[in-house]
């Protein structure tokens, strides 16, 4: 009878410490998400505008292989005409994928945490910390960005699998290594992040599975995909004007030309390292300081955060392969962050103490340096089992009072998305395009003014490239006919009409009409 008492209560305990997990579990990705429903109430911004003019006018390959920034765009771009096709510019079903790819990152981020501590309080405490962190809102309010966000859900679903693993919770197979290739082609394919990852999967993969005899031959099966990715980024813009029918004029960046900003390139990445590490070991003193200026108090914070961290990768018997694995990927994606920004914002001339804390650059990044905080919080509270019994619970109750603070301060942080502004805009230019159309007849052809009264912002756009109020016209309507009126557009400036006539295969060389031309048909 004692025997089976003792059974019960076992089973009991054990049924109860289940119960408390998916509580937790529960609890810290409804945190997540009420952190992050305003993203429902987002608007496109900038770059948004310029794809979907260049989905409305150029072949469906034309735009899945084009590319801006040295990314290579082809998954995010085949997203984004897919998501232009199926809602237009509805704006909640572009930010509702966004916002569940958010929380499925934040529940594998969890379930990460969990599997390498074994501690429920300690990954709810590090999915918490990352997922309401208001930095973030960089990247999931800007749907250009979108990119990067994919990159940190298959990253996650990598690094789970990969761990699982090592713990031998599955083992490896082809199916596995299928999938894995997936995974980093897919990463790849997103954003600019997703190559470093992709390109440091090997070495990550040998040196988490060091015990495993086949580490070697594993790393070896998803090289071929590494090598497809490396030759799709070399090609990108090839490909591109082969389907587009365009010929380059622009040349490429000697690497020389980067390097020779070395001091600017270095000053960066040690100011994003300590910014990354801020953000995620003291994210509530976000509140307390300015987002729109560095923090001089990110050094501060982070230069005993690293002498901690250097003497638990010395004396870790557990964890220290993890570390380096960590460690590896947070350095890569600073160091092609900086590399590939620090020379480009000198060029423009914004202060590099600004550019150092642009929040789209650090979505995964973040992700990386809450999985090593995990991995020390996780040391010391077995070194310092008491202290941790008090710190831990007084965490997760700071964490649960930040999710109202990181709500009011996530649209404030980045003070370039003026996404309200563009949202006005956009608005004002199709009310003044319906207007016009309705004072004339039906049957009708309908000349309107090109100029746009509220212009659109658009980073690197030329007025040939994004021509007023017919661009506005081609992204809203799919035909040139609305309500039985044919609609054309008359551009003052010759040039800007001449080069968009010239574009036969596009359709707005439909829709604009040169006021130059209109002027000699009168005389």
């Amino acid at each position: 009878m004692a025997f089976l008492l003792k059974i019960l209560k076992s089973k009991n305990n054990l049924l109860e410490c289940i119960n408390t997990e998916r509580l937790m579990l529960f609890l810290s990705l409804a945190a997540v998400l009420i952190a992050n429903f305003q993203l429902l109430s987002a608007f496109f911004y900038q770059d948004d505008f310029l794809h979907f003019y260049q989905i409305s006018n150029w072949n469906p390959l034309g735009f899945i292989f084009s590319s801006r920034g040295g990314h290579l765009y082809i998954f995010r771009n085949l997203i984004f005409y897919c998501m232009f096709k199926l809602f237009g510019v509805n704006s909640i079903a572009y930010f509702s994928t966004v916002l569940l790819t958010h929380v499925g990152s934040a529940y594998i981020l969890y379930k990460i945490i969990h599997l390498l501590t074994d501690k429920p309080s300690l990954a709810a405490a590090g999915m918490m910390i990352w997922g309401i962190c208001p930095v973030n809102y960089g990247a999931l309010g800007w749907y250009s960005v979108y990119g990067h966000v994919l990159v940190g859900f298959f990253f996650l679903l990598f690094l789970y699998d990969l761990l699982r693993v090592e713990k031998g919770k599955i083992s490896y197979s082809i199916q596995i290594a299928i999938r894995w290739s997936i995974y980093l082609f897919l990463m790849a394919a997103s954003f600019g992040t997703g190559l470093v990852i992709a390109f440091l999967s090997p070495v990550a993969i040998v040196v988490i599975l060091w015990n495993n005899e086949k580490k070697w031959k594993i790393a070896a099966s998803i090289l071929p995909v590494i090598a497809a990715i490396l030759l799709l980024f070399i090609f990108k813009d090839s490909i591109y004007y082969y389907f587009s029918g365009e010929v380059s004029n622009i040349k490429p960046v000697v690497l020389s030309v980067a390097l020779s900003n070395y001091k600017i390139i270095l000053e960066m990445f040690i100011r994003m390292c300590a910014y990354g590490i801020y953000c995620m070991a003291a994210f509530p003193m976000l509140f307390f300081f300015s987002t729109t200026e560095y923090p001089a108090i990110a050094i501060f914070i982070s230069i005993p955060v690293v002498i901690l961290f250097i003497v638990l990768f010395l004396r870790s018997q557990e964890y220290r392969r993890h570390y380096a694995v960590l460690s590896m990927f947070f350095l890569g994606l600073i160091g092609l962050t900086a590399y590939a920004r620090a020379w480009l914002y000198n060029v423009f001339g914004v202060p590099m103490i600004s550019a150092s804390i642009t929040p789209r650059y650090y979505y995964v990044i973040l992700i990386v340096a809450v999985l090593i905080l995990a991995l020390m919080a996780d040391e010391l509270s077995d070194i310092f089992p008491k202290i941790a019994k008090v710190i831990v619970p007084s965490v997760l109750i700071v964490i649960i009072l930040s999710v109202f603070p990181s709500m009011n301060l996530a649209p404030k942080i980045d003070i370039s998305n003026t996404s309200v502004n563009e949202k006005k805009s956009y608005y004002n230019t199709i009310t003044d395009i319906e207007k016009t159309i309705r004072a004339y007849p039906e049957g009708s052809s309908v000349f309107i003014d090109n100029k746009i009264n509220d212009q659109i912002p658009i980073f690197g756009a030329s007025d040939t490239g994004f021509p007023g109020k017919a661009a506005v016209f081609t992204i809203t309507y799919p035909n040139n006919t609305v309500e039985g009126r044919r609609v054309y557009f008359v551009e003052k400036d010759c040039r800007v009409a001449e080069k968009n006539i010239e574009k036969k295969k596009w359709r707005i060389s439909s829709l604009i009409v040169s006021a130059c031309d209109l002027n000699k048909k009168s005389n």
